[in-house]
């Protein structure tokens, strides 16, 4: 039996070694034809003309007090053309540099055994990848302003962190701290100058994230942590102060209010809000994230357990009242959303479509189950003191639910009210099984494991509505490229629930084995993560005749202008870009122009045209 299950254990390893190396090169070869388009020659053209320092303030006191954002235009000027396809090369590699560090530091400073290289390296490419690939627009790596101002930073902050990790891990001395919170504070500071929105995640985490020190570091290096902590939470405060009191942000505002837009009351935004944030997270893009990362995570940590870092408890499984009740009263809320489906006729009510009606068997069945467990709780607890090896039913039933749900989420045409309706419920089934090991390992050092993955994953999803908050404030005047954050949260509250899962279980074999079955899972979650995770590759494979074809389309209008400026021909009209399938790079359709002048000031108009006309 021990042979095939490592000839098993091998084979699924590889294909996930070979679907990271494909994500990696299909990824820069999109990213190689990514192009300047639209505010891309407002910042660069202005980068070149002014310098770093002379960029940052002329943006500052025009338009906008993102200044990490303009100091950066303002160096990467000189690389011109060049810039969005290096500018992709590099977010990618700080990203897998960024989450590989963090997650070593991390295993380092809560003292755990740590995990292979290897392992750490396919964990962190699959994240990167299903972020990338749940992106709410491709703006988001293929766009070089926005690559810089919305993505680049997730990497600084994972690079920060990591790095904090190591400090209050080694660190003692007290003159040394000061100069590492000093360190931290800067990068702190700098990350929150690229952009306004995520100055305000970055506060969010920060923030929300303060507690969980209190509960996971250990004592030797919580003194540092909370240190680091807030000394990195001013910077941030700070850099949102430095960017809303930006002359240009003044100016900005005003444009706004020119437009007469009327202000909404809290009791128009709190309805509001809540119909918009459950809508947003229940992107069924967000899911293919969340589920591809639990699966993956669930694989690797069942089938290369690693040794416990503590006696495990020796006491039966059994099912807890709280997390029933939690999962029973949740879907009962969600009644309203499963049967309030109307038909193509208006006027009949209740009557489902066929595929609609599946959802609604499936809620029922869910509710039934569940109502059914709590009843029989007892008896259930009695069965499992006799029989401890059955403790795995409760995991495996868990997640076979999780995972029926979101395969519900993929169909096309889905309608909206199934992504919300799956992701509710798919993430309370995942919080209710993490609070049932809780529950078990009460009173002990394990307990800190489940209990932080609730935490965290509690304030991923908060931080990632953050967005939708402030989108309602200002009357819908985000964009949907401005989120990046969004599809990394998802994919890290995947991964959260994924280890701590697979850790919970592996320390309940240790008390009660069952083996056999714990394999079955872990095989069961290779599967699942392998068909995600090659289903997004074919997906986005299918971009690449459309990104070649924009690349190419552009390279002939940037001749032809710099052809005819070269000529002395003084074009009497830039061009348009006429590309088939904009859409693909999260474009509208309309056609692209060579560049935006209403982002520019009537300066940076007259540098376009001195560069590229005159």
């Amino acid at each position: 039996m021990r042979r095939p299950a490592v000839l098993g254990r091998r084979i699924a390893c590889l294909l996930f070694a070979v679907l990271a190396l494909l994500s990696f090169i299909l990824v820069l070869y999109l990213g190689s034809h990514s192009r300047l388009i639209g505010d891309d020659f407002c910042h660069l053209v202005s980068g070149q003309a002014y310098g770093p320092w002379g960029n940052l303030l002329f943006w500052r006191n025009s338009y906008n007090g993102s200044y990490s954002f303009y100091f950066l235009q303002g160096l990467s000027g000189p690389l011109d053309t060049r810039a969005p396809g290096l500018f992709i090369v590099i977010t990618v590699a700080a990203l897998l540099i960024g989450f590989v560090w963090l997650i070593l530091a991390g295993h380092r400073l809560l003292g755990l055994v740590r995990p292979p290289l290897a392992q750490v390296i396919l964990v962190v490419a699959a994240l990167v990848w299903l972020a990338i690939d749940g992106l709410p627009s491709a703006l988001g790596i293929y766009f070089y302003t926005v690559l810089s101002r919305h993505t680049l930073p997730i990497a600084i902050l994972a690079i920060a962190l990591a790095a904090c990790c190591e400090v209050a891990h080694r660190v003692r001395s007290a003159r040394k701290l000061a100069a590492a919170c000093l360190i931290f504070a800067l990068l702190a500071f700098v990350n929150a100058g690229m952009a306004e929105i995520f100055a305000f995640i970055q506060l969010a985490l920060l923030t929300t994230l303060l507690p969980a020190v209190y509960v996971m570091i250990p004592e030797t290096a919580r003194r540092n942590s909370i240190a680091l902590s807030i000394f990195g939470w001013a910077a941030t405060v700070s850099g949102l102060l430095v960017m809303l009191t930006a002359p240009g942000a003044a100016r900005r505002m005003a444009i706004y209010d020119a437009r007469g837009l009327p202000l909404r009351s809290f009791g128009e935004m709190l309805p509001q809000f809540l119909e918009s944030s459950l809508t947003f997270i229940a992107d069924s893009q967000y899911l293919v994230g969340l589920i591809g990362m639990l699966a993956l995570c669930l694989f690797l940590m069942l089938f290369f357990p690693r040794p416990a870092t503590s006696t495990p408890v020796r006491k039966p499984m059994q099912l807890y009242l709280p997390p029933l009740l939690l999962c029973v009263h949740v879907q009962l809320l969600l009644i309203p959303l499963v049967w309030s489906h109307q038909s193509d006729n208006p006027l009949v009510f209740g009557r489902f479509s066929p595929a609609y009606a599946v959802v609604v068997v499936s809620h029922t069945l869910l509710v039934l189950c569940l109502v059914g467990i709590l009843l029989a709780q007892r008896n259930i607890n009695s069965r499992l003191l006799k029989r401890p090896e059955y403790w795995i039913a409760i995991p495996v039933l868990t997640l076979a639910f999780v995972f029926a749900l979101f395969s519900l989420t993929q169909f096309r045409s889905v309608d909206s009210r199934v992504q919300r309706y799956g992701f509710c419920s798919i993430f309370i089934l995942l919080l209710a099984l993490l609070w049932q090991f809780h529950f078990h390992f009460r009173g002990t050092r394990n307990n800190r494991f489940p209990a932080t993955a609730i935490w965290v994953s509690l304030v991923m999803c908060m931080s990632a509505l953050i967005p939708v908050a402030i989108n309602l404030v200002i009357n819908n005047g985000l964009y949907l490229y401005t989120l990046s954050f969004v599809s990394f949260a998802f994919s890290i509250v995947g991964f959260i629930c994924g280890i701590s899962i697979a850790y919970a279980i592996n320390l309940a074999n240790a008390e009660t084995a069952a083996i056999p079955q714990t394999r079955m899972l872990a095989y069961g979650s290779a599967i699942i993560a392998i068909v995600i995770w090659a289903s997004t590759l074919l997906g986005n494979a299918r971009n690449i005749s459309k990104f070649e074809q924009f690349s190419q389309a552009w390279n002939e209008r940037h001749q032809l202008i710099l052809s005819s400026r070269e000529s002395g021909e003084l074009l009497a009209e830039v061009p348009p870009l006429l590309t088939g399938s904009p859409k693909a790079l999260g474009y509208d359709s309309r056609p692209f122009y060579y560049w935006e002048t209403y982002c520019a000031s009537d300066e940076i108009t007259a540098l376009l045209e001195e560069k590229y006309r005159a």
